[in-house]
């Protein structure tokens, strides 16, 4: 995770240093018989953990389809790629009315 906000930063550093002194006063007590163990916890609802795997998966995905674009060299060689105008159309009408509503 990258952490660019200064005020975090400065809060989890904080939070380092109180969990750092808690662990000191834990070997002090344990030391002297005294029985104190704080523990952070974590838990991650079923939707994060579906959002992680799905990142997970798509970085294992590769970038670049190399079979489709083989398939799309071939055809620009053999001068059978076709490109559809209504295709080309509707699509720019689509980021043209998306770009809109920004």
């Amino acid at each position: 995770m990258k952490i660019q906000d200064a005020g975090q930063k400065a809060q989890i550093i904080q939070y380092v240093n109180q969990h750092a002194k808690a662990a000191e006063k834990n070997q002090t007590a344990a030391g002297s018989g005294a029985s104190f163990s704080p523990m952070d916890r974590v838990e991650l609802s079923s939707s994060s953990r579906l959002i992680q795997k799905i990142q997970e998966a798509a970085q294992a995905a590769p970038d670049i389809r190399a079979e489709k674009v083989a398939e799309l060299k071939k055809k620009i060689a053999d001068g059978t790629y076709q490109v559809s105008s209504a295709d080309i159309a509707g699509k720019m009408l689509k980021d043209i009315l998306i770009e809109l509503n920004k």
